[in-house]
């Protein structure tokens, strides 16, 4: 490993045992090989899922529980890499992943963040629907507001300095911190948003998830969004 990866890999872990050590195997098959993992361990004994990779790649923040939020940020705080992949803990990825965002980010100094088509699984990773696939290539912020277009957060890479200057993640989000972090680094400057249109993320869903209470998340929106749209 290089002092400092291209590519540090954000997984905001609490309590989720059962679908992490998948996700982190699924990074481990990434044919990009420069990457390290920041996992935000969790506060009981199933931490030792997450601690049972450690490794010089593979780092375990332990902090009480403070939600995703502050979860994920204390992830891209320590993060070294020039790039910052998000994985949630029950998400998966296709092994081109985080070489095509690479080679986008690349190629494209305008781009700050990328994201990827994706498809929808359960919670023994069986196929719930054909792949959700990005509608244009380029995004301004106001584009992300239209459709809630980026999806899941496993489908985005960001440049990390652009993510840094947008400021912290809102804490008092639970369910939409990710895309009005994602919101704001986009309005930094125009079209700075490119999608691929493979689908090279797979979203769980599974009761235990918070995007499961639909009424709680259309509450969380008109407050973090609605003066905006």
């Amino acid at each position: 490993m290089t002092p400092s990866p291209r590519v540090t890999v954000v997984i905001p872990h609490h309590n989720g045992a059962p679908f992490l050590a998948d996700a982190l195997r699924f990074v481990e098959q990434q044919r990009w090989r420069d990457w390290e993992i920041v996992d935000d361990g969790s506060v009981d004994e199933q931490r030792r899922t997450a601690l049972a990779f450690a490794s010089d790649r593979i780092r375990v923040l332990e902090q009480a529980n403070q939600g995703p939020a502050a979860a994920t940020q204390a992830g891209i705080d320590v993060a070294r890499g020039e790039y910052i992949a998000f994985l949630d803990q029950d998400d998966l990825w296709h092994p081109h992943k985080l070489e095509r965002d690479v080679r986008l980010l690349d190629m494209h100094p305008s781009v700050d963040i990328t994201f990827c088509g994706y498809q929808m699984i359960d919670e023994c990773g069986r196929l719930l629907a054909p792949p959700h696939v990005p509608r244009a290539e380029r995004f301004d912020a106001s584009d992300l507001l239209e459709d809630f277009c980026i999806g899941p957060t496993a489908t985005v890479t960001v440049r990390a300095a652009a993510a840094r200057q947008a400021g912290p993640i809102d804490a008092s989000l639970r369910r939409f911190y990710d895309f009005e972090y994602f919101v704001r680094i986009a309005s930094r400057r125009p079209a700075s948003v490119a999608a691929s249109h493979e689908s090279l993320a797979w979203y769980r869903r599974h009761p235990g998830q918070l995007s499961a209470d639909v009424s709680q998340m259309r509450m969380e929106w008109q407050g973090a969004f609605g003066a905006m749209v």
